[in-house]
């Protein structure tokens, strides 16, 4: 789930503080995990992730780039764990 503050001119809170109140009281909740995180603005490299590995491919020649994704995605489904 992504959640998006009220403008700061229309809170008093920081985003932190608004997280570290969110985190008491979902940590009651039995049965549920949460992880919450205030991204970067700017992302550099990459969309954020809590995966062991994340691989991400570019290229100009999007025909070159989705061919060489197929054959990234078949070798990963057979590496053992």
């Amino acid at each position: 789930m992504i959640m998006t503050l009220k403008d700061r001119s229309e809170r008093e809170s920081t985003i932190d503080q608004v997280i570290n109140r969110l985190r008491a009281k979902l940590v009651q909740i039995p049965g549920i995990n949460v992880f919450l995180q205030n991204p970067p603005t700017i992302s550099v490299g990459g969309t954020s992730s809590r995966s062991q590995y994340q691989v991400s491919l570019q290229g100009a020649d999007t025909t070159e780039l989705y061919k060489y994704a197929a054959i990234m995605e078949e070798r990963c489904v057979r590496c053992p764990d």
